[in-house]
């Protein structure tokens, strides 16, 4: 029981990391403010969970969901949170391959959740 309880906490920190970066990619203004948002999301992640756009747009496909399940414990929550995160910095300008590769992240994100939310 205190293992679950262990996890549900982390699970919620996890939630409320992803929550504010969110919210402060929703409240960026003016156009400088919308370019960084890439350098404001790779320093979060970075800082919080290890992990950066570049890294979850080539990380093998096939491994990416086990990958942030099982190794940085995220929830269907957090990983439609990642999903609406990378969505919202794709509109950034990015390489053109690396969006293709983060889109199709976004696309693997969303149809697990979708497969195992209750």
């Amino acid at each position: 029981m205190e293992e679950r309880d262990y996890f549900k906490k982390q699970i919620d920190v996890l939630g409320r990391i992803l929550g504010k970066l969110i919210s402060e990619l929703i409240n960026l203004k003016n156009e400088e403010d919308i370019v960084s948002a890439i350098e404001v999301t790779n320093k979060k992640l970075s800082d919080n969970f290890n992990l950066s756009l570049q890294e979850i747009a080539f990380h093998p496909e096939e491994l990416f969901i086990n990958f942030l399940v099982a190794e940085k414990n995220f929830s269907n929550e957090n990983l439609e949170q990642l999903a609406e995160i990378i969505i919202f910095n794709n509109k950034v300008e990015s390489s053109t391959i690396e969006k293709k590769h983060l889109n199709q992240k976004v696309l693997i994100l969303l149809e697990y959740v979708a497969k195992n939310d209750n």
